[in-house]
């Protein structure tokens, strides 16, 4: 009850739902007659939005009559929510929309290189092993290659409505949207393709 209505206070302050309550000396508590009703009012209070620190005078069980009266002050641990893998995943793993949950945590042990939404995670896959529950950094994480070097592959030429295919090798690894190296293999000339897909490439 004292906690809520210091929450209470601090959300007047103009800060929002996502804040931990820490007091310098412990949880704070009031003992009241077991007869009296358990309330508690905030007579006093102050916050210091530079420090994230708060004083506050609080009685039991109300202003009106205030049988017991504390004092208290702490600070406030503002706290944001981010994108982690539910499972460990590993290079070639593609991440979607299940894998990902969000986790509370304070803002302060977040890393500037932290991905904060799950939007820069859907559709990538680590360069090296995720582990579950862990805050993922940007540059950990690339486009699948959906073309390996040496995949026999198909080639797509676009003229117009026709659409031509030809068989290939590819000379270069390559994510969806990139421009690669690859073989016609009646032809045996080497030409620039855009990987389109999984062993899939086009000719623009």
């Amino acid at each position: 009850t004292i906690e809520s209505e210091i929450k209470k206070e601090l959300l007047n302050k103009g800060l929002n739902e996502n804040i931990k309550i820490e007091f310098n000396a412990g949880k704070p508590s009031i003992n009241l007659p077991s007869d009296m009703r358990l309330n508690v009012e905030v007579q006093d209070f102050s916050f210091n939005s530079q420090r994230d620190s708060f004083t506050a005078t609080l009685v039991a069980p109300s202003i009106d009559n205030p049988i017991r009266k504390i004092s208290v002050d702490g600070f406030v641990d503002r706290v944001v929510k981010i994108p982690v893998l539910s499972s460990t995943l590993q290079n070639g793993d593609i991440i979607g929309k299940n894998d990902i949950q969000y986790v509370q945590i304070s803002a302060k042990d977040v890393q500037h290189s932290a991905v904060m939404k799950s939007e820069d995670m859907i559709g990538m896959t680590p360069r090296r092993i995720a582990h579950a529950g862990k805050f993922i950094q940007r540059g950990t994480l690339e486009k699948p290659q959906l073309v390996e070097r040496g995949d026999e592959i198909t080639i797509q030429f676009h003229r117009g409505p026709m659409v031509l295919t030809a068989k290939g090798k590819a000379l270069q690894s390559g994510a969806i949207g990139d421009s690669i190296r690859v073989t016609n293999a009646s032809s045996a000339r080497t030409i620039s393709a855009v990987v389109n897909g999984s062993k899939e490439v086009i000719v623009r």
